[in-house]
């Protein structure tokens, strides 16, 4: 009898390793039936990146075991597209160097989920813009600091957690000797030559000058301007200009209360299928939500789904920040996995809304 039970607890524990997901690989937007879907058909692909990227970890080496990964990536990809008809499917693999521990993502979007997508309603035309040799200069200055500070990183010159910002966001800071002369050159850049920089922003079809001159401009703490223009950026078809200016937003809410703004575009952000849109625009969210009560009901109406959703991802830059933002505008101390319990609220709290 005792050999009966050791067999079936044996048998057990192996079906439920076989059916088991890698404990740091997420998939994003499909439902549950799908994910099983997926799991089941791409399981030995999805351990084996999964295992591939452990390994990996913040090596800048580009090796056989980049290249492998790359290769089952294309191939997880490959098979997710047999099993419906999508318009986004991709993975996002971070490394977070408190614990040198790495998370991937499977983001996927349904065709008939488009509005996932970020999409401005304001289409600009795009054309080279001609830099004049002022401006060109200035954007040497940040190119300069930017370098430099990399040298430093590489000398183990540069402790990422002793720098100050004396202005609405900064990349690295000011605090190093090699960079202190940069600061006042591109503070005084950034004022002088604001409106060719937005022009930049705005109409160049150079998406990494876009980049460069959102960063750039936000060495100034003139933040009025500056915060409408970086909200209407989140929805923008550039990844790179998507990031920065939700990276400058996250910035200036953190260091200035700011009440009345037009959060729809966060909320949209919230749930594109890319993790580093996700975990920026929920970082900028949660600073709404702390600091403006006024705006939870409307959370909680058009996102509190999309944050449980968040809250069941393994990823910790979107994991964590729904659960703040869910502590927040609950204030219920439901534990972070609880999921039920926290549907079971949203589920209410949607509901009081409708009836009120």
């Amino acid at each position: 009898m005792k050999k009966l039970v050791l067999l079936l607890s044996s048998l057990i524990f192996i079906l439920g390793n076989l059916n088991a997901t890698p404990n740091n690989f997420d998939i994003y937007g499909v439902g549950p039936e799908l994910q099983e879907q997926i799991f089941s058909k791409c399981k030995e692909e999805i351990s084996e990146y999964d295992h591939l990227s452990q390994q990996i970890k913040l090596s800048l080496k580009v090796d056989k075991r980049i290249i492998k990964r790359h290769e089952i990536e294309t191939s997880i990809i490959k098979k997710v597209n047999t099993l419906g008809d999508f318009s986004v499917v991709g993975i996002s693999t971070i490394t977070y160097p408190q614990n040198q521990t790495t998370y991937s993502t499977l983001d996927i979007v349904q065709k008939n989920d488009a509005s996932r997508l970020p999409k401005s309603p304001i289409q600009h035309e795009k054309k080279t813009i001609k830099k004049s040799e002022a401006l060109k200069k200035l954007f040497q200055i940040w190119n300069n600091y930017i370098n430099r500070t990399i040298i430093l990183m590489n000398q183990n010159k540069f402790d990422m957690k002793v720098r100050s910002c004396p202005f609405i966001h900064c990349t690295w800071g000011f605090d190093k000797e090699e960079l202190k002369n940069d600061a006042p050159e591109l503070k005084a850049g950034s004022s002088k030559y604001k409106d060719q920089l937005i022009d930049i922003i705005k109409y160049s079809n150079n998406d990494e000058e876009r980049g460069q001159a959102i960063f750039i401009l936000a060495n100034t703490d003139d933040y009025h301007e500056i915060t409408q223009l970086m909200i209407s950026l989140t929805n923008d078809p550039s990844e790179l200009v998507r990031n920065n200016s939700m990276r400058v937003l996250g910035a200036i809410l953190s260091k200035y209360d700011i009440h009345g703004l037009d959060i729809h575009n966060i909320l949209l952000a919230l749930n594109y299928p890319y993790v580093t849109d996700r975990n920026k625009a929920a970082y900028v969210l949660w600073d709404m939500v702390r600091k403006d009560k006024s705006i939870h009901r409307l959370v909680i109406k058009e996102s509190g789904n999309t944050l449980i959703n968040l809250l069941k991802l393994k990823q910790p830059n979107n994991h964590d920040y729904a659960f703040l933002i869910l502590k927040e505008i609950s204030h219920q101390n439901y534990s972070e996995h609880d999921f039920q319990r926290w549907q079971q609220w949203i589920d209410l709290e949607n509901n009081n809304l409708k009836n009120s």
